[in-house]
């Protein structure tokens, strides 16, 4: 990842972090995502997880 990655806020997995490369996604969207979604809702198989939605790019987050 790019040093985008040493000002982001939050841990990524390695798993994570090449989705997130070969998507060509922007840190920035996810961070985004993460502290302004327009939509929640409760993760499908892991009731601990949210799961963000964000209308500029569909960028899915659980956290």
């Amino acid at each position: 990842m790019s040093n985008q990655s040493d000002q982001f806020p939050y841990a990524i997995l390695d798993h994570a972090k090449e989705r997130i490369e070969a998507r060509n996604i922007l840190l920035t969207w996810i961070q985004e995502t993460i502290e302004k979604p327009d939509k929640t809702e409760p993760d499908q198989t892991d009731t601990e997880l949210e799961i963000a939605f964000k209308k500029f790019k569909i960028v899915m987050v659980a956290f």
